[in-house]
């Protein structure tokens, strides 16, 4: 018995050791916070136990950010370690970004959740010479937010990953297919059930639901979101993702599939040599752009999900009563599990209370949940995904993150918030923080210096279209009057420092 309890403490020694080794070599970035020290190594040993280059974890309490961290790396080969700003695919998370677009719409008279999507897509034809197929006809909005458009993938497979040569070739375009091509391709396709009479989770429907925002909206997609999202909750940095290595953004992490995946010959004709299944060879991500299409930061999803939280003093996206159309049941048979329903856009729990969405490509995975009874939000994504263990990773990730958030006390939360703090850059190049309070902001802005920046200080703000702002800020704690610039988001910076958003709303 001595024996046996002596072999497993050296297992656990030797386990508690190398993780201890590994967090030693891997780069933390981003901003200290003692009161929740134990995400650190909770991110870092499940970073090691899943073989995760890189990852980040942002978090809220009540609309503050009080956590954004990094982990790893970016890129394996530069030694480039992952910041909180690094961007990365989200994957799937971005389906809940395509639904309150819609619902944005919908609040703004352009579109109605009962509207056909024949109707509203009426310029879309099939290939020459087919018929669109019947069912089409009854399929509404409303149907493709709860994915009951009448698509099943684990019945005719997903067809946003099966046709980008075969839809291209149909229709005489370019290899690969866009999204708008694969949507044309599957007008004469047959349906796997009747539209609105069940819910199977469908990629396809959500594609068709970005169609639907270009058509209502006048404008691409991605401008589409940009305005009525993330314009809104003040961030610039989302944008829709490129799909090879050399369309990669600055500030963008590389996605790695691990040796278990060769790579394959490219979607691209013009790309002889074979290449990673994240890099082209498995997926176009302009043709995924509504359903997983979005490059982003932890942070930026985590200010999407504040943003919707009508309870927060974040600038709000969508009215109180269009978030409980967000949250409701569809009474549409299919996808239960315990609490668990499938809202628009969102899986929510405890009668509406809790969002959640994941998200998974090659190279990619992304989890995001907001707790209404807390108030607490999170959001992480990793630039590696394990593909042969992909429901433990990501219940060993959330149930970790969860059960500290779970155990802070009230008292114990930090009362910080990096939503208002920008890093800027002393006359003696040393860095140091600017803090702009409130955010959003209505007339009036509370700005704050640290003691080492020389006064008075000349504040920038330009507005969306270019037009600029001087302030002169003459204390290290200073009011200045905003009530002359109209509603919008803006960027602020001092001197010639970096620079942050606030959001002015009347």
């Amino acid at each position: 018995m001595i024996h046996h309890l002596q072999l497993l403490l050296a297992v656990c020694l030797s386990c508690l050791s190398a993780v201890t080794l590994y967090a030693q070599s891997v780069p933390v970035t981003g901003t200290d916070v003692p009161a929740l020290h134990a995400l650190d190594s909770a991110m870092l040993r499940v970073m090691k136990e899943f073989d995760l280059p890189g990852g980040q974890l942002a978090v809220t309490k009540d609309g503050r950010l009080v956590y954004d961290r990094g982990f790893g790396w970016a890129d394996t080969s530069a030694k480039t370690s992952v910041e909180p700003t690094t961007l990365f695919r989200i994957a799937s998370c971005s389906k809940p970004i395509t639904a309150v677009a819609v619902l944005a719409l919908v609040e703004e008279g352009k579109l109605s959740l009962d509207a056909r999507v024949v109707d509203v897509l009426s310029e879309l034809q099939p290939i020459p010479g087919r018929q669109r197929m019947p069912f089409w006809d009854s399929i509404t909005v409303r149907h493709l937010l709860y994915h009951a458009g009448g698509w099943d993938r684990d019945v005719a497979g997903d067809v946003q990953y099966l046709y980008y040569r075969a839809a291209a070739r149909a229709l005489g375009v370019e290899e690969p297919a866009g999204a708008r091509d694969i949507v044309r391709f599957m007008l004469d396709k047959p349906l796997q059930f009747r539209p609105g009479s069940r819910i199977a989770y469908s990629n396809f429907g959500y594609n068709v639901l970005g169609r639907v925002i270009e058509a209502a909206s006048g404008q691409s997609y991605e401008d589409a979101v940009r305005q009525r999202i993330w314009e809104v909750v003040g961030t610039s940095r989302p944008r829709i993702g490129g799909t090879r290595l050399s369309e990669r953004f600055e500030n963008e992490a590389v996605y790695y599939v691990g040796p278990m995946f060769e790579p394959v010959y490219s979607l691209f004709c013009d790309e002889e040599n074979r290449v990673p299944l994240s890099y082209g060879g498995d997926f176009v991500t302009a043709a995924l752009d509504a359903h997983g299409g979005w490059v982003c930061s932890a942070s930026d999803m985590v200010r999407f999900m504040t943003s919707l939280d009508t309870s927060t003093n974040r600038p709000h996206i969508l009215a109180p009563q269009t978030i409980r159309t967000m949250e409701e049941r569809s009474g549409i048979p299919g996808y239960t599990d315990g609490s668990a329903y499938q809202a628009t856009g969102w899986v929510c729990l405890d009668s509406g209370s809790t969002w959640t969405h994941s998200g998974a490509l090659y190279g990619t995975s992304s989890s995001m949940w907001r707790f209404g009874s807390s108030g607490i939000t999170y959001a992480w994504v990793c630039n590696g995904i394990a593909m042969d263990r992909l429901a433990s990773m990501y219940r060993s990730i959330d149930s970790s993150v969860r059960s500290i958030l779970e155990g802070v006390e009230g008292a114990n939360w930090p009362q910080h918030d990096f939503f208002s703090t920008v890093k800027v850059v002393d006359e003696n190049n040393e860095p140091t923080s600017l803090r702009i309070s409130p955010n959003p902001s209505t007339t009036l802005v509370t700005v704050e210096l640290p003691a080492n920046v020389s006064l008075p200080s000349t504040l920038l703000v330009v507005s969306a279209t270019g037009e600029q702002s001087e302030y002169v800020v003459p204390s290290h704690t200073s009011s200045i009057d905003v009530s002359g610039l109209p509603s919008g988001s803006y960027t602020v910076s001092l001197r010639n420092g970096p620079s942050t958003l606030i959001v002015i709303r009347r």
